[in-house]
């Protein structure tokens, strides 16, 4: 009593941008994609953004990628903006009261689990739902699994070889897609890093967990997401790669 108040009203905004790229402007973070506050979706999904961005514009500006790769941010974040978008309206719409018309996934899986499909990856699968984290198991288009592995006789986090530059994880069996990388790295000029479980990475073997053979290998994008996978060896296993590396960059094979 004797308190003087006044009550505002706080507009919810949902709204995507049709375009995420038209010649040389990319839109990111609130520019992209305006969601509800309910779970803190849009700040995460604003820096994912730019993090699936930057690599791309690096790439295509040392002239190591072709600018076709530039079309592929908007292939993959606008379908993210659009889950973020339902998701954070769900989450409200559970808030005011039952019978909400979204159903609300996993936050993690909203979060971090959801796959890319483009021409920047190769074999994607068409199911594009979000999975877990703990779920993840080395699909084309998903974020690479973290494992412990031990390299310089250091423990660190699988995640940690990524960020930089293409890496090659293979199987103990997979010297010759190791041989294939270190070939294909010289003669196109690409930065590309080779480990094969249980040799160069000491520690758990983390075939099983990323989906492959003992002979077979998977790429992961500088961003963390996994570009290509062979599960098994392979006949010409230099050609393979090189067919996969060229696809994600967008260079003829």
């Amino acid at each position: 009593p004797g308190t003087d108040r006044k009550v505002l009203g706080f507009a919810i905004g949902a709204q995507v941008a049709r375009r995420y790229r038209v010649g040389r402007i990319f839109l990111a973070g609130d520019s992209a994609h305006l969601v509800p506050p309910t779970d803190g979706f849009g700040g995460n999904a604003g820096v994912q953004d730019a993090h699936n961005l930057v690599w791309k514009l690096a790439m295509v500006l040392q002239g190591q990628a072709s600018p076709a790769l530039l079309d592929a941010y908007e292939a993959e974040r606008r379908p993210v903006g659009l889950l973020t978008m339902q998701q954070a309206l769900a989450r409200f719409g559970a808030r005011m009261g039952p019978g909400a018309e979204i159903p609300v996934l996993d936050y993690a899986a909203v979060a971090m689990g959801y796959r890319y499909r483009s021409a920047a990856v190769a074999g994607a699968p068409d199911d594009d739902t979000p999975v877990r984290p703990r779920e993840l198991s080395g699909q084309p288009g998903t974020r690479a699994p973290h494992l412990s592995v031990a390299r310089d006789g250091r423990e660190i986090s699988s995640l940690d070889l990524y960020g930089r530059r293409f890496v090659l994880l293979a199987g103990p069996a997979g010297a010759a897609w190791m041989a294939a990388a270190e070939r294909i790295a010289a003669r196109v000029g690409i930065a590309l890093d080779a480990y094969r479980f249980c040799v160069e990475l000491g520690g758990a073997d983390g075939t099983a967990a990323h989906g492959i053979r003992p002979d077979g290998a998977l790429l992961v994008r500088p961003d963390g997401f996994v570009a290509w996978r062979n599960e098994a060896g392979a006949e010409e296993p230099e050609r393979e790669l090189e067919r996969a590396l060229s696809r994600v960059l967008g260079r003829a094979s």
